[in-house]
C-alpha cells in the first residue's frame, strides 16, 4: 500500500508539474507552501500560482539599507485579492523584525503586472524572502 501511495504522489507531482511550466523553477516541498529554489518567494498557496506569476525579484542597498522589489502578473481575467509580506534576515539567517512582519493587502486587476517594494528596517538585514497568498 505504501508503494502505491508513493507512485501515485510521484506521478501526480510530475503531472503537477507538466501542466504549468512556469513552476519548473519552483521546489514543491510541502502541500499548500511553493518556494523558489533559493527560497526567497514563497507562494502559500499552491491553486495561486495558476493565476499569479511572479516574474522576477531583485535587491540593492540604499544608505546601508536592503531594498527588495518583486514583480508579480495576473494571469488570468479575474481580479486577485491578495496579501503579501517580506521578511528580514540577518547574514546567520535569523529573522530581524518578526513583529513588523505582517501580511499586506492589495488587490492585482485582471491581466495587471505590478512591482512590490519594501525596504529594510536596519542596516543588519542581509536577505529577504517575499511571501504571497490569496487574502485571508
Amino acid at each position: 500500500m505504501k508503494i502505491r501511495s508513493t507512485i501515485l504522489l510521484g506521478v501526480s507531482l510530475l503531472l503537477f508539474s507538466a501542466c504549468n511550466p512556469q513552476l519548473g523553477s519552483l521546489d514543491n516541498s510541502s502541500s499548500n507552501i511553493m518556494k523558489s529554489k533559493d527560497s526567497k518567494i514563497i507562494i502559500n498557496n499552491i491553486p495561486l500560482s495558476y493565476k499569479v506569476s511572479i516574474d522576477g525579484y531583485n535587491s540593492r542597498f540604499i544608505n546601508d539599507l536592503l531594498e527588495a522589489s518583486v514583480n508579480i502578473s495576473n494571469k488570468d481575467a479575474k481580479q486577485h485579492p491578495l496579501e503579501y509580506k517580506f521578511k528580514w534576515y540577518d547574514a546567520a539567517g535569523f529573522e530581524i523584525g518578526e513583529s513588523l512582519s505582517i501580511w499586506k493587502p492589495i488587490v492585482l486587476d485582471a491581466s495587471d503586472s505590478i512591482e512590490l517594494k519594501a525596504l529594510a528596517i536596519t542596516p543588519k538585514v542581509e536577505t529577504f524572502k517575499f511571501y504571497i497568498r490569496g487574502k485571508q
